[in-house]
């Protein structure tokens, strides 16, 4: 999820169109899901002349200042949560499936298409990539290519992305990545937006068994990692945060909701993925417009988020019409009065953080707790 373009138009540049040479104006000019613009804070005396809108002028100095606040804000709020809030989950970079095994195994049907089936959990924030796959097989001819197809069981005519594994020798493991890294979000919506409980979404990374193979019998997880009555622990292996693995086979795709076998084999796979928690993309998920029925409880949230995305940008504003002789000849503001602004402008981004850190509602994302510093014992006398 693209934080950045989320929040591009939650502050607006200029409500007014400012009717000279239209060259250099932005199409989103005077798009604003707060209300607020640059223009109003400032202000610029916007003077009807060509000057002003050329490149360079008042117009690509308030898209810049813009972009440049959204960025700063961004790469700031994670370091203002995290002075008091700890991540709930270990991010993780690695493989699920054991690169051991000691044994071969048909499978049940010839020609049954083959692989992992991953259950994720729901987790607000969370996020699983899968980047790409390991294959090894057993008697076969060598070289084969072998494809590895990922689908969901949204659609189960959906191919969500591929990879072709090429073997050249049996019994060995082989990598290809993913054309394309495939993006899970952990939420209980799907790409629609419409709720789809995690409890019922099944990813299928899956492989047609090429005639008289065989995979080879490798563990979702490495033996004597297990405790507690063999379950797997989640410490040694961080992944188990994030969603259930089995080994699956079924002679069709569209039969892949019911496997005709699991069990806790990797089926000759090793998937490579990230795991982890943003502690950003909440905000894309509130509604900037204050004004809008159903803003819930998160309105003061999203106020103060549209706030400091404001003051951030004056400040970059201020500074360039500070440095630039290219439009302080069109600015109503004399020195002394911006010096004034980006004060004023650096208190009130500083506030809105201080703010948006004593007051995050935790339930936005699942990625945050307290940390343990932040509770207060109390001692009974």
């Amino acid at each position: 999820m693209d934080v950045t373009s989320c929040l591009q138009n939650v502050v607006g540049l200029s409500n007014s169109d400012c009717a000279c040479f239209d060259t250099g104006k932005p199409i989103d000019f005077n798009e604003s899901e707060s209300g607020f613009y640059m223009a109003t804070y400032l202000p610029l005396n916007f003077t009807n002349s060509a000057a002003d809108c050329e490149q360079g002028g008042v117009w690509d100095i308030l898209e810049t200042a813009r972009t440049n606040g959204v960025n700063a804000f961004v790469a700031d709020i994670p370091a203002v949560l995290a002075s008091k809030y700890d991540q709930t989950l270990t991010p993780y970079l690695g493989w699920v499936g054991s690169p051991r095994f000691n044994s071969a195994f048909l499978p049940e049907t010839s020609g049954n298409y083959t692989g992992l089936r991953y259950t994720p959990a729901q987790i607000k924030g969370g996020k699983v990539i899968l980047r790409g796959v390991e294959l090894a097989l057993d008697s076969f001819t060598a070289p084969i290519d072998v494809d590895v197809l990922v689908y969901s069981n949204i659609d189960l005519t959906a191919l969500l992305g591929t990879t072709t594994v090429t073997l050249t020798s049996a019994n060995k493991f082989f990598y290809a990545d993913f054309a394309t890294p495939i993006e899970i979000e952990l939420s209980d919506k799907d790409a629609s937006g419409y709720s789809y409980p995690n409890a019922f979404l099944n990813y299928y990374i899956v492989y047609q068994m090429p005639t008289g193979a065989r995979y080879v019998n490798n563990l979702l997880f490495d033996s004597g990692g297990t405790c507690c009555g063999n379950k797997p622990q989640s410490r040694q292996y961080p992944f188990l945060q994030y969603g259930q693995f089995e080994g699956i086979e079924n002679p069709t795709i569209l039969g892949l909701e019911v496997p005709s076998n699991i069990d806790s084999s990797a089926k000759g796979l090793r998937l490579k993925a990230d795991y982890g928690c943003s502690s950003l993309d909440w905000l894309c998920g509130l509604t900037y417009d204050y004004t809008a029925i159903g803003a819930g409880n998160y309105a003061d949230v999203a106020r103060c988020v549209a706030t400091a995305i404001l003051q951030k940008s004056i400040e970059y504003a201020v500074l360039t019409l500070l440095n630039t002789t290219n439009v302080n000849s069109f600015t109503i503001l004399n020195r002394e009065q911006l010096l004034g602004k980006l004060s004023h402008a650096r208190s009130e981004y500083a506030k809105s953080l201080a703010w948006l850190k004593e007051n995050f509602p935790t339930n936005l994302s699942d990625c945050f707790k307290c940390k343990q510093s932040q509770f207060i014992n109390t001692i009974k006398i």
